[in-house]
């Protein structure tokens, strides 16, 4: 009887062992390094995320998520998300879709540079998960210079849902970034957002969202909650009951210009992009310098409106322009005539260019 109790013991002891092991190695994976397209993780050498497996990878490895990283290429996860290895394991799956960056247990404390690059197609779908996001709960986190582009996040029974932050605290700042898609909280909880869901002592700024929201308390196209918070020279044109700025108003600039936007080194606006909504500037403008007088300018493409072009220059005397009264200073060449035509709409799409073709702008200072 001895004998029997104590092989019952040492088996008991196997199976706890094995059992404690067996955690203590799933918690290490979560610790380690992660390896990632290159970088170590530093302010000068940050982790290089470039691929989707880099990307879930971060998601998996909540040791770095005090680390520096930087997106160096578009990342686009399949449309069908049942064709996703979500959390890298070999095959496909969790239907839950994304792990977000940042939980309840570790928060995202790091810096996340886009890059000026998008992810597309990122889908979260969780029961009774706080913290949705690409990022869950950031803490002092810097986050900037990233799209996420079609993203489908959907709660059931969960706070603080967001396009690309859940819960963004402790002056974490987002910035220069965009979301668009759909975000969805189908229970009574709160505080769901287009691309924050809750902006606690926190900032957001130059940055949008075109994600339609869906939630019960505390939902907003841009921010569901903000406490303590900063929110500025931000907007969201997404699906959301409440009141806002008309469409038009949103397609105008003198709208944004009147609240001191930068459309000179952040913002931009043009007709025939983001659905003539501001978005945000990644290339270069070009400065005209010197005193007023006249300029001779042309597009190095065709069907280009003249608004686009001329948006940050003051275009007297015309619908567009930044001042109403006084006289038109755009012309056009008429070529067959040979005269010029004083232009009265820089904003009608008729009035698009050929390409090198000259006009003439009489520039205000």
């Amino acid at each position: 009887m001895k004998t029997k109790n104590k092989e019952s013991t040492m088996i008991k002891m196997r199976t706890i062992l094995g059992t404690t092991l067996i955690m203590l190695l799933a918690l290490s994976a979560g610790l380690m390094a992660g390896t990632y397209s290159g970088g170590s993780g530093t302010e000068g050498a940050p982790y290089q995320i470039t691929t989707t497996a880099d990307l879930i990878e971060l998601s998996n490895t909540s040791g770095d998520w005090d680390k520096y990283f930087t997106q160096t290429a578009n990342i686009a996860f399949d449309a069908t998300e049942a064709n996703v290895d979500w959390d890298n394991s070999g095959s496909n799956g969790p239907a839950e879709g994304f792990s977000p960056i940042g939980n309840g247990t570790t928060q995202f404390t790091g810096n996340y540079n886009g890059g000026d690059y998008t992810i597309d197609n990122l889908y979260i779908n969780r029961s009774s998960t706080n913290h949705i996001g690409l990022f869950g709960w950031t803490v002092g986190a810097t986050i900037n210079n990233i799209g996420v582009t079609n993203v489908d996040i959907t709660s059931d029974g969960g706070n603080n849902i967001g396009g690309l932050v859940g819960y963004n605290t402790s002056s974490s700042t987002v910035s220069n970034s965009y979301s668009a898609g759909s975000v969805t909280d189908n229970s009574t909880q709160w505080w769901v957002g287009g691309l924050v869901g809750n902006n606690d002592n926190s900032t957001v700024r130059n940055s949008y969202s075109r994600c339609s929201v869906t939630g019960y308390s505390n939902v907003g196209g841009l921010v569901g909650r903000a406490y303590s918070a900063t929110v500025e020279n931000s907007y969201s044109t997404g699906s959301v009951s409440g009141t806002g700025k008309t469409t038009a108003e949103m397609k105008t600039l003198s709208t944004f210009t009147a609240a001191g936007w930068d459309f000179s080194s952040i913002w931009d606006r043009a007709v025939n992009t983001n659905s003539g909504y501001p978005f945000i500037n990644t290339a270069s403008h070009v400065t005209i310098s010197g005193t007023s007088g006249f300029r001779m300018m042309s597009s190095p493409v065709a069907g280009q409106i003249y608004s686009d072009l001329l948006s940050e220059l003051f275009t007297q005397g015309m619908t567009g322009g930044d001042v109403t009264t006084g006289t038109a200073n755009v012309w056009t060449l008429d070529v067959a005539n040979q005269t010029w035509s004083a232009l009265t709409d820089i904003s009608a799409s008729g009035n698009s260019q050929t390409a090198g073709q000259g006009f003439l702008v009489c520039q205000y200072r």
